[in-house]
């Protein structure tokens, strides 16, 4: 499995990260936290220039040394439409047909998490990936013992799905794709 993930150069607060399950654990850096739950065989930062340089970077590299194989993608800040393209290229080059994939947007800047939701679904069209989960760690929806709760943001992906069968069904009166969705 891979884990895809983003790192930015706040400083980013210690905190209890917990899944719906119930597991947790405990960093300011919630990538540590996804290699501790689901030991991914490697894992992909994507970094600007600036992330590359800051203490976080060190840091998590550190961390998960002795855990994963851990491999910096550099990105461009994200400040135009083709560097926005040159993101969505690097998702496409990472992973090949039939990989399993964790997208985790927590520290993802700005547009970011809608480019991960976009190169998910075509991914999983184009290159077969199997996507396990698109991941955030709602830090703004911690709690007073500083617990954050970890969203799966995955079935949201499926209401892309639902729009493709029913424009499918709407245009042509073709309804397989939306009774394969019942199903």
């Amino acid at each position: 499995m891979k884990l895809i993930t983003f790192l930015g150069t706040q400083s980013y607060e210690n905190v209890i990260y917990r899944l719906p399950d119930g597991r947790e654990h405990e960093t300011h850096l919630f990538p540590e936290a996804l290699v501790e739950w689901y030991r991914p065989a490697e894992v992909f930062v994507f970094l600007t220039p600036e992330a590359r340089e800051h203490i976080n970077w060190k840091t998590l590299r550190a961390r998960l040394a002795d855990k994963t194989e851990c491999h910096p993608v550099d990105i461009p800040k994200g400040q135009s439409e083709d560097e926005l393209w040159t993101i969505f290229g690097r998702f496409t080059t990472l992973l090949h047909e039939n990989d399993e994939v964790i997208f985790d947007v927590t520290h993802a800047f700005r547009s970011l998490p809608i480019l991960v939701l976009l190169a998910a679904a075509y991914l999983k069209v184009a290159k077969s990936i199997k996507l396990n989960s698109i991941l955030y760690g709602a830090y703004e929806a911690r709690d007073e013992s500083r617990r954050v709760p970890v969203f799966d943001l995955t079935p949201f992906l499926s209401l892309l799905d639902w729009a493709v069968a029913t424009a499918r069904f709407v245009e042509t009166g073709d309804a397989e794709s939306l009774a394969e969705l019942l199903h």
